[in-house]
C-alpha cells in the first residue's frame, strides 16, 4: 500500500504542465497526510479527510469535504473482557480566497460549515464467577452537531498541478450528546441510565495538519 501510494506520488510531480495549460486546471483533489503519519505509528486515532475544490474565480474556490472514521479493538484485561467500537463521518462545504505572495506561495482564507455525526460503544465483561462476581457493562454514544469554521493557511506549489496546505481555524460547534448505558450483575439485575445534552464550543485549531492537492 505505501509504495503504491510513493509511485502515484512520484507520477504526479513528473506530471507538470505549461504555464498556459494551468490556466485550465479548474478543480483539485486532497487528502490529509495525518492518516499516513498515524499509520507509520501504530496510533490508529486519525481520521481519513478528503477534500475536492472547484475555481469559481481567479482566486475564488468553492471546496467540499468529508471527514471519516472508523475503528474497533478488543483485549483482555485479568477477568476483563474490553471492546470498543466507533464511527463517525462530517460531510462539509465553504469558500476558499487565495493571495499570491510568490511563484510558490500562497496565502489562503474563508470559512465552511459543516454536520456530523458520531457513535461509540463499548462493553466491559469480568468472566470471573467464582466469587459470584460476573456481570458485564455496556455504553453507547451518540453525537449529533453542526459546526461553522473561518481559516487561514498558506500554500506550496510543487509543481503547477502538485502542493501541499495547512490551515489555522477556529471551530464553532454546537452539538447534541446522547449516553445510554446498562450494567448487568450475576443473578441478571439489570441497571439502565441515559442522558441527553446540549454543548456549544469554541475551539482554536493551530496549523498542525498537512494537505496534499492534486490539480486537474
Amino acid at each position: 500500500m505505501k509504495k503504491a501510494f510513493f509511485v502515484v506520488l512520484l507520477a504526479l510531480l513528473y506530471a507538470m504542465p505549461s504555464t498556459a495549460q494551468t490556466d485550465s486546471l479548474r478543480r483539485e483533489i486532497g487528502f490529509s497526510t495525518q492518516i499516513i503519519f498515524d499509520n507509520i505509528f501504530e496510533s490508529g486515532g486519525a481520521p481519513f479527510e478528503l477534500m475536492l475544490k472547484k475555481r469559481r474565480g481567479e482566486n475564488s474556490w468553492m471546496r467540499y469535504g468529508l471527514q471519516a472514521y472508523y475503528g474497533s479493538n478488543e483485549y483482555v484485561d485479568f477477568n476483563h473482557n474490553h471492546s470498543h467500537s466507533s464511527v463517525s463521518f462530517s460531510p462539509s462545504a465553504g469558500i476558499e480566497k487565495r493571495k499570491a505572495l510568490s511563484s510558490s506561495w500562497q496565502f489562503l482564507y474563508g470559512g465552511e460549515a459543516s454536520i456530523s455525526y458520531s457513535y461509540y460503544e463499548t462493553e466491559q465483561r469480568n468472566t470471573n464467577n467464582s466469587d459470584f462476581s460476573e456481570w458485564l457493562r455496556k455504553t453507547e454514544k451518540t453525537t449529533y452537531g453542526g459546526a461553522l469554521r473561518p481559516f487561514i493557511g498558506i500554500s506550496y506549489f510543487i509543481t503547477p498541478r502538485l502542493y501541499v496546505t495547512t490551515e489555522a481555524s477556529l471551530l464553532l460547534s454546537v452539538s447534541r450528546v446522547q449516553n445510554w448505558g446498562s450494567e448487568e450483575d450475576y443473578n441478571n439485575t439489570v441497571r439502565q441510565y441515559s442522558q441527553d445534552t446540549w454543548n456549544k464550543a469554541a475551539v482554536m485549531r493551530p496549523a498542525s495538519h498537512i494537505f496534499v492537492y492534486y490539480r486537474f
